[in-house]
């Protein structure tokens, strides 16, 4: 579909560990929602999708499965405002992605 993505969190561990899971979280290189519109069109019968344009997301649910859709977002932040820890979250996001080829 010509859009880097990747699997991330819960269902990363959970194949990891060997827990059988029904929910995916894909975090793509652009627009989230439309590229579960593009994953909706490959799919039969082919699913509604659901988006959230206020939070860029995008959700299909098909067969026993959910899958959720966001594009990667670059947050900056000044220093004299609260911030999250980049080094724990950056940690977090590495150990639970997998590249969608």
């Amino acid at each position: 579909m010509g859009t880097p993505a990747y699997l991330i969190g819960g269902f990363v561990r959970d194949k990891l560990i060997g827990r059988p899971t029904k929910d995916a979280d894909i975090v793509c290189v652009g627009d989230g929602i439309s590229l579960a519109h593009k994953v909706a069109d490959t799919l039969h019968p082919r699913p509604n999708v659901s988006y959230f344009k206020n939070f860029g997301t995008a959700q299909i649910k098909w067969s026993d499965w959910e899958i959720e859709f966001v594009g990667a977002r670059r947050e900056s932040y000044r220093d004299h405002t609260r911030k999250p820890d980049v080094n724990q979250a950056r940690w977090k996001m590495t150990s639970c992605a997998a590249i969608l080829l």
